[in-house]
């Protein structure tokens, strides 16, 4: 399934077409399980968003908009656990990257392999789908992948 482009053209009159990174450098990343599209001056937030993805998730039934202000934390996939936070919007895309987001998830992220490619499958690929209703989501607890 191919994600939806959300990019600005580069020649865009408004200022807004991404003069930080360089179009002629792609590279591919992965987050929690999905592969994301990028180019070299990229971060992770603005890869996410340019593919599409506009939710960190839900509180309560409310869709919360995806922003470098409500993001949630970052952490390599294979060291998630007691990993040093990093915010998504700091963290430069690059090519090879393995990340996930940190705290409390409305669906479980699926281990590696097929079950992994499978849930990706039916995944929404607007959100990060987020529980941000979570007391751990903003008290330091939900500090791994849920």
């Amino acid at each position: 399934m191919k994600r939806q482009n959300a990019r600005l053209p580069a020649d865009s009159k408004h200022g807004f077409g991404g003069s930080e990174i360089d179009r002629s450098k792609p590279l591919t990343f992965r987050l929690n399980g999905l592969s994301y599209e990028a180019f070299a001056g990229d971060t992770v937030l603005s890869a996410v968003l340019a593919a599409g993805v506009d939710s960190a998730g839900r509180h309560n039934a409310d869709a919360i908009a995806l922003e470098s202000a409500c993001a949630p934390a970052l952490a390599h996939a294979r060291r998630a656990k007691g990993a040093v936070p990093m915010p998504m919007d700091m963290v430069p895309a690059s090519a090879g990257l393995d990340l996930v987001t940190l705290g409390p998830r409305l669906n479980p992220l699926p281990q590696r392999g097929l079950v992994a490619r499978l849930a990706s499958l039916v995944a929404d690929r607007h959100s990060l789908a987020h529980r941000l209703d979570d007391p751990r989501s903003v008290d330091g607890r939900g500090s791994g992948p849920s």
